[in-house]
């Protein structure tokens, strides 16, 4: 679980990544994203083949699964 100066929780389940101002949880299932000053829940994406890396555009999220695919999704507000 991460906390952040008591304002806000958030239950992790794999390896947490800090990109810009989103607090990124990456596992074999897929990627989350929540908002660092609020801990709003932004996204969540599921993906079958686990993803292997991720980067942070302006609005994208880019991901690179282990079997070297490349995948761009929107981040929308």
């Amino acid at each position: 679980e991460l906390q952040r100066e008591g304002h806000w929780q958030i239950p992790y389940r794999g390896r947490v990544t800090l990109l810009q101002t989103i607090l990124l949880d990456i596992d074999s299932r897929g990627v989350m994203g929540w908002d660092v000053s609020t801990g709003k829940h932004l996204f969540e994406i599921q993906m079958e083949d686990p993803p292997r890396r991720v980067a942070l555009g302006e609005k994208h999220l880019f991901v690179l699964s282990r079997s070297g695919r490349l995948q761009a999704f929107e981040i929308r507000e």
